[in-house]
């Protein structure tokens, strides 16, 4: 049930990224001209997908229009040109629905850091349906879980941002599982991961100084310590089985040392308990 919630969150995120930046940059795509028959042929290979996969038809069709998955490619697949920016990559889409504010500040990051930033894990053979690809997406539920411990301690910042922690982080993972490398919808999810994390860590930053490390368990600052460890070796061995285990420690440390974090704050009473 957690799954479907999150999988349903995650396609939502990218529906609605994807139809706010048409909206504000109809100039990204090229020159308008007619698509009737390839958009015919393009909706056929949609339908077709529904019928195969209906459960996760959305991932499909996204899959098709930016380049291939890790389950194979097809005739109709478009495989992006790792050359050419997010917004060319993504200029069929643009055309049609007219999309948002996510591409471009995706494109600007990746062009300001040379593609580092929102470069990614290639983790194939694994996918959203192999034994190892669901476990590591099972992960992000330790996030789900110690965000809800936290609220019920009265942490309510600390817990609200730890489940959409949860959801972003789960996001970006089963579509880096589903859709493979090189792919544009996949930075974007990354971009969303990199905001809700960063505001989830800050927020734990805020609890460790209002209550002084003193305050919190030890088997917090452990559990950070090691979870730090842990993301950066995930960076070091950005590929297969050696990413999957290190940046899932990652998740489980980290989901723990918030909890602990919190537990300090609801010791001391601060200002969010």
């Amino acid at each position: 049930m957690v799954l479907r919630m999150k999988i349903a969150c995650c396609c939502l995120l990218l529906v609605q990224s994807a139809n706010a930046f048409s909206i504000l940059s109809g100039r990204a795509a090229s020159p308008p001209v007619s698509h009737s028959s390839s958009w015919t042929t393009t909706s056929s290979s949609w339908s077709a997908a529904r019928q195969r996969h209906h459960h996760s038809w959305q991932w499909n069709t996204a899959s098709e229009l930016y380049g291939t998955t890790n389950e194979g490619t097809s005739d109709d697949t478009i495989t992006p040109d790792k050359n050419e920016s997010l917004t060319s990559q993504l200029a069929p889409e643009l055309e049609r629905n007219k999309i948002n504010l996510l591409i471009p500040l995706a494109q600007a990051l990746e062009d300001s850091t040379g593609g580092w930033a929102l470069s990614y894990a290639d983790l194939a053979p694994e996918t959203d349906e192999t034994p190892i690809g669901r476990g590591f997406l099972a992960t992000n539920l330790a996030y789900t879980i110690c965000g809800l411990l936290l609220v019920q301690s009265g942490n309510v910042l600390l817990g609200v941002l730890t489940e959409l922690a949860s959801v972003a982080s789960f996001a970006y993972h089963f579509a880096q599982l589903k859709l493979g490398k090189n792919q544009p919808l996949v930075r974007v999810a990354l971009l969303v991961d990199y905001v809700v994390a960063a505001s989830t860590l800050l927020a734990a930053l805020v609890y460790i100084i209002q209550v002084g490390v003193q305050n919190v368990p030890l088997e917090g600052i452990i559990a950070s310590i090691l979870a730090v460890v842990f993301l950066f070796l995930s960076w070091v061995w950005e590929e297969g089985l050696p990413y999957v285990f290190n940046h899932g420690m990652w998740h489980l440390l980290g989901a723990y040392a918030g909890f602990m974090i919190g537990q300090g704050q609801s010791n001391v009473g601060g200002w969010w308990h």
